[in-house]
C-alpha cells in the first residue's frame, strides 16, 4: 500500500477542529475523510495506465508561498479582460476586476467561499479530491451577476516556480440566473 499519510507536510494551518471559520471546518472534514482513504490501485480501470504505486507524498512540500509572476505563456497577449486573477505557487498574487457584473471572493473567511467551494462536487470521487479540498490555500469563487452578459473574458493564470511542490487550486464559477461569461483558465 502506498503511504497517504501527510505527516511529512506541515498541516498546522488546517488543524482546525475547533475553528469557527466555516471554510476551515469544511477543510478539516475533507482532511479527516482523506486520511481514511487509500490511494487507488492501478487495477482500477481509470488508473490502469498510471503508476500510482510509485507515488510518494513525502517527496513534496505544500503551502502557498506565492512568488513573482514570470512568464504568462499563452495568455500573455490577453489584456482586454473583465477580470484577471494570477495565482503563483498556490497564492493569489494579483487580481483586477474591470466589470461591475463580476465579483471575486478569495478570503477564506468569506461566506461566499465557504458556500461556493465544494458546492459542485458534493461527494468526493477519491482521495485526491478530498486532499484537494482540504489543502486548498487560495480558493477562488467567481460570481457573475444575474441578468448580465460579461463580454470580455475572465482570465485565471496559475503558475509555479517551485520544485517538488504541491498546491491545490480550487475554482468555482457561479453564474447567476440569465448570465453569461467566458472563463479562460491557464495552468
Amino acid at each position: 500500500m502506498t503511504n497517504t499519510d501527510l505527516t511529512p507536510f506541515n498541516l498546522a494551518e488546517i488543524n482546525v477542529a475547533n475553528d469557527s471559520n466555516a471554510f476551515h471546518k469544511l477543510q478539516y472534514g475533507a482532511l479527516q475523510r482523506a486520511k481514511a482513504l487509500e490511494l487507488p490501485s492501478f487495477e482500477e480501470e481509470v488508473w490502469r495506465y498510471t503508476q500510482i504505486n510509485d507515488l510518494d507524498l513525502s517527496k513534496y512540500s505544500i503551502g502557498a508561498p506565492g512568488g513573482e509572476i514570470h512568464a504568462r505563456g499563452l495568455t500573455a497577449d490577453v489584456v482586454d479582460v473583465a477580470a484577471m486573477l494570477e495565482v503563483v505557487n498556490g497564492k493569489l498574487v494579483t487580481s483586477q476586476i474591470n466589470d461591475p457584473n463580476v465579483s471575486i471572493f478569495t478570503a477564506l473567511d468569506d461566506e461566499n467561499v465557504a458556500s461556493g467551494v465544494g458546492s459542485v462536487m458534493t461527494d468526493a470521487v477519491d482521495i485526491f479530491a478530498e486532499y484537494n479540498f482540504a489543502l486548498s490555500t487560495s480558493p477562488l469563487v467567481i460570481r457573475i451577476a444575474r441578468n448580465s452578459v460579461v463580454a470580455k473574458p475572465i482570465v485565471i493564470r496559475h503558475a509555479t516556480s517551485e520544485s517538488d511542490f504541491a498546491w491545490f487550486p480550487r475554482v468555482v464559477v457561479i453564474a447567476e440566473e440569465n448570465s453569461e461569461a467566458t472563463i479562460l483558465e491557464h495552468q
